[in-house]
């Protein structure tokens, strides 16, 4: 375990500050929320940097312009994205997003994060906590993809 969190500390401090500028830059708009890209852009991003990345800002995927096109093209009726994260998903396709926000209000879910040197998600003001699911429900709407 301690090699593991050891190197877990050396691949984060091996990557210079300038080059997380970059990718923020690149990967955030100007609020700090993630944006989707064509997969291209990501193949030309070093696959360790941009894995740094991702651990650094507690990012678990990397939606592509492609699979927001397909998601889009393939959505019948209403949708709302569950267990959204950062809410790039839903975001970029117009529809609610809805997270559970557990890393950010269960203490317990937070300090199991820390304790194993994962960086806990900063959840953007347009992710609303799971409970408007219930609301959902209650209205009796039905989601289909």
């Amino acid at each position: 375990m301690f090699s593991l969190i050891t190197r877990k500390h050396q691949i984060l401090n091996d990557l210079k500050p300038e080059k997380f500028e970059e990718l923020d830059k690149l990967l955030l708009d100007e609020n700090q929320k993630l944006i989707s890209h064509p997969a291209s852009v990501f193949h030309n991003i070093p696959n360790e940097e941009l894995r740094v990345w991702c651990h650094a800002n507690s990012i678990y995927q990397l939606p592509t312009t492609e699979l927001l096109e397909f998601i889009s093209e393939n959505i019948t009726g209403k949708a709302i994205e569950i267990g959204a994260g950062n809410g790039c998903i839903g975001r970029a396709l117009g529809i609610p997003i809805t997270d559970s926000c557990l890393q950010e209000k269960n203490i317990e879910v937070r300090d199991y994060y820390h304790m194993n040197l994962q960086p806990t998600i900063k959840y953007p003001d347009d992710v609303n906590l799971f409970q408007l699911i219930t609301l959902y429900l209650k209205k009796r709407v039905t989601y289909q993809i």
